[in-house]
């Protein structure tokens, strides 16, 4: 073996992960959405440093798919990876189509306050930029996300852009997209601290007449089930549940000029509140309207489709459905999924998990020990705190 072909292998294999890629398989699937097929065996030679690929084309559409995925952050990074496969260093013309593109194209590495100093952006532009940070809570960087969407609100403001309505819906909109990223990336014990920035968000929206009062409204019930199913010593009471369940009924139905995405959400919030408190009849009436809004969407927003699903899996280990059911339910929800939405992937072998570890079955017994290490690696290098909680706990079964 020669010795480049190894340092490829390896420097495959970290860009690989860090772009949030568990699997070869989903690697593959997103170098196909590239335009390039090939077998995970050749990928398994790859990393295992025993092939290199030779054409120039191929390495660049790695490194595209790298870059987009947020594997690769640098020019420094990109030219090793480039060097490993002895194909020297990336042209001029190469690191401006890869690096240096448009505001609506840009992986949103770089701070916002390039952004806004260096490209000279509108707040329209940066809108568009809080959406690319919301996609990256679900495809595993919900820290990130956080981080930047609070230095983002910093930077508005020390740029006095928030004091048109424009600037405060935007702030608005920022606010309670954070309180999403938040509640994917912090400890568990955290989530006191989370409830009051969701209340802010929905103050914040309230008092500026924003558009964004009903999803800022539905972070309250969020983070607040999220609270009580961390308390260890589970001092909540119905009433509180039902307190919570209220809530987030509220939330929806302010939700009357929002997208299709934040109506489902707010519905999807309430049916998962019906678990705990076992009401099916409820959970059925909310997971029906999520459902119905997706048929109606022109474009079924993702990931939510697959949330639908991972919620009806959940339904089925609360309310006594088979075990059959319940994968099935999973598997329909990872065939509606993109690969890049890791975090929801996540969510959705967590849901097997527990699944198979309730399951009586020796040979389901054995795939829930497999796949409890899995899962245990994916939460860890998502950075996802909460989703690492639950495994393996008993008490949060179906909830």
């Amino acid at each position: 073996m020669k010795e480049y072909h190894k340092e490829f292998g390896r420097l495959f294999t970290k860009y690989r992960l860090k772009a949030q890629f568990l699997t070869l398989y989903q690697f593959g699937h997103a170098l196909a959405d590239e335009g390039l097929l090939y077998e995970d065996s050749i990928f398994s030679r790859w990393q295992k440093g025993n092939r290199v690929p030779r054409q120039r084309k191929v390495v660049l559409t790695m490194l595209s798919v790298f870059v987009k995925h947020g594997g690769i952050t640098t020019i420094r990074e990109a030219n090793e990876f480039m060097e490993a496969s002895k194909q020297g260093y990336l042209t001029e013309k190469e690191e401006q189509e890869m690096f240096h593109k448009p505001m609506s194209e840009v992986n949103p590495m770089h701070t916002p306050q390039t952004f806004l100093i260096e490209s000279n952006t509108t707040l329209s532009d940066l809108e568009q930029y809080v959406y690319t940070l919301k996609d990256f809570t679900y495809r595993g960087f919900a820290s990130f996300a956080y981080r930047k969407l609070g230095e983002l609100i910093d930077q508005i403001k020390e740029l006095k852009l928030d004091k048109t309505q424009q600037g405060k819906n935007l702030i608005s909109n920022i606010m309670w997209q954070r309180i999403t990223a938040y509640a994917n990336s912090a400890k568990v014990t955290e989530f006191g601290e989370g409830l009051k920035e969701a209340y802010e968000a929905r103050d914040y929206a309230r008092e500026n007449n924003t558009p964004y009062q009903g999803p800022a409204t539905w972070m309250i019930p969020h983070i607040a089930r999220l609270a009580l199913l961390a308390d260890k010593e589970e001092k909540f009471s119905k009433q509180q549940v039902l307190e919570v369940l209220t809530s987030s009924e509220e939330a929806s139905h302010l939700m009357t000029n929002e997208t299709f995405e934040e109506k489902i959400s707010s519905h999807l919030e309430a049916s998962l509140i019906c678990l705990i408190l076992r009401d099916k009849a409820r959970f059925d009436e909310h997971i029906a309207v999520a459902i119905a809004l997706i048929e109606k969407a022109p474009n079924p927003p993702a990931p939510f489709v697959s949330l639908v699903w991972n919620a009806k899996a959940r339904a089925g280990m609360r309310f006594g459905e088979s075990e059959d059911t319940i994968l099935s339910y999973v598997s329909l929800g990872k065939k509606y999924l993109d690969p890049k939405y890791q975090t929801v992937h996540l969510y959705l072998n967590n849901t097997k998990l527990q699944a198979l570890t309730t399951s009586q079955d020796p040979v389901y017994q054995k795939e829930a020990e497999r796949l409890a290490e899995q899962v245990r690696l994916q939460a860890k290098l998502l950075g996802n705190k909460y989703q690492s909680f639950k495994i393996n706990n008993k008490r949060l079964i179906g909830v």
